[in-house]
C-alpha cells in the first residue's frame, strides 16, 4: 500500500473487507460451529490489528467514490496487488472446505 496514492481510502476498505472475509473464511471453512461464532466474537472484540484495519476501512468509506472515479492503471495496479495478497488465504480456506466436504 503506497499511502501517497489518490486512493488510500479505497485501499483501506479494501484490506478491511478483505480481513473480515479471511476471518470468517477460515473460521467456517470446516462448516459452520457454534465455536466459530464465539472465535469470530473473539477475534472482533480482542485483535488490535483485526480492529485497526477494520475501522480504517470504515472511517474513510464516504471518500471512496472520489477516489474511484479517476482511477488509473498504476492505482487499480495497486488495488490489485492487495487482492493478490489475500488470495492464497481464500484459495486455501475454499480448497480445504471443498476436500471435507467431498469426505
Amino acid at each position: 500500500m503506497s499511502g501517497e496514492s489518490g486512493i488510500k481510502e479505497t485501499e483501506q476498505a479494501l484490506i478491511g473487507c478483505c480481513e473480515v472475509a479471511k476471518l470468517v473464511i477460515e473460521r467456517i471453512s470446516d462448516g459452520i460451529q457454534f465455536r466459530d461464532v464465539t472465535e469470530i466474537i473473539s477475534t472482533i472484540t480482542r485483535n488490535e490489528d483485526f480492529r485497526e484495519k477494520v475501522a480504517l476501512a470504515v472511517d474513510g468509506v464516504s471518500n471512496i467514490p472520489e477516489e474511484v472515479v479517476d482511477i488509473d492503471l498504476k492505482e487499480a495496479t495497486e488495488l490489485s496487488k492487495i487482492l493478490l495478497d489475500y488470495l492464497p488465504i481464500f484459495v486455501g480456506a475454499f480448497n480445504y472446505a471443498l476436500r471435507n466436504r467431498e469426505q
